[in-house]
């Protein structure tokens, strides 16, 4: 899958769960998936190159 993709998985994932994202924050009163509802703002409103290359996100590959 390609970056371009992700991005637009991204947002239209979130588009899908907001009910349920949205429901958990005032049940719990907590930052529910917060940093996934940014992510898909700003790959939506910019494409998920640009995104990921201003936010010079790192890797962490698992541990063998």
């Amino acid at each position: 899958m390609g970056s371009a993709q992700l991005g637009v998985d991204t947002h239209q994932n979130l588009d899908k769960n907001a009910p349920f994202v949205y429901a958990e924050r005032e049940l719990h009163k907590t930052e529910f998936r917060v940093y996934f509802e940014d992510l898909a703002t700003r790959t939506a409103a910019t494409g998920p190159r640009e995104v990921y290359r201003a936010l010079q996100l790192g890797s962490r590959p698992p541990a063998d």
